[in-house]
């Protein structure tokens, strides 16, 4: 009898150290609901605490408990979904923490209609946030796809020029949305630009009218100027 008690005590100590033992290896795969979050650059948007907290929906949603059960893959697919994030990479370091690198999408210009939004280099638009550090152009109006590819190609061209970088606020589409019309910052004419081909020589007029009305009283007051015209700037009295 005594033995027999013998064998069933040492098997219920078996048992219990199995699962014990097998508690302990879950635990050790088992995430730690940890992050180490890097951004690529400086952000306007996103911080930790905003991705750390979709990271954490999406856990609970996919009921990811155990690093078998992880897939990085999903979770990249998944952050590269919200708006604001251009590319993420999700990997787990050696401690059991996540680890993500996250870019930011960067704003190019902002388009100003009834639903504002940004739009970066790739033409992709996101939503609009007040950001009072962002000086961009602003598109006036609902540009088409194609009209947004192409209006893409101008802010990035307009930007490669340290003038116009700084001077351009506004961008419209006239005369039955084929002209481009500017607005600067500290020139109170408007500017027919046309269409986006020739940018560069546009440019180099646009320059060389706004040197010379701030030195020539005579080439103040107009209200537009116009450079469609190949080697010439025509400017309208009103």
């Amino acid at each position: 009898m005594k033995i027999k008690q013998l064998f069933s005590l040492l098997g219920i100590a078996l048992l219990l150290m199995a699962v014990f033992g097998f508690s302990i290896l879950k635990n050790k795969q088992r995430i730690q609901f940890q992050t180490q979050i890097q951004f690529t650059a400086p952000t306007l948007f996103l911080d930790d605490s905003i991705v750390n907290k979709l990271l954490t929906q999406k856990w609970d949603v996919e009921s990811l408990k155990t690093k078998d059960s992880l897939d990085l893959n999903m979770l990249e697919n998944y952050l590269e979904t919200i708006p604001f994030v251009e590319r993420a990479e999700v990997y787990l370091l050696p401690s059991g923490t996540l680890g993500l690198l996250c870019t930011e999408r960067t704003p190019l210009f902002k388009i100003a209609s009834n639903t504002s939004s940004y739009v970066d280099r790739f033409g992709v638009k996101f939503p609009y946030v007040e950001n009072s550090s962002l000086r961009l152009p602003v598109f006036e109006g609902m540009p088409s796809e194609e009209q947004l590819d192409e209006i893409v190609q101008l802010v990035e061209g307009l930007n490669e020029d340290g003038f116009m970088s700084k001077e351009v606020t506004q961008i419209s589409l006239e005369n039955n949305q084929k002209d481009y019309q500017l607005r600067l910052k500290t020139f109170d004419f408007k500017v027919i630009l046309g269409g986006s081909d020739q940018l560069e020589e546009k440019i180099k007029k646009l320059k060389v009218f706004c040197a010379y009305q701030k030195v020539q009283d005579s080439l103040t007051g107009y209200p537009s100027i116009n450079l469609k015209f190949k080697n010439q700037v025509v400017a309208l009295r009103p």
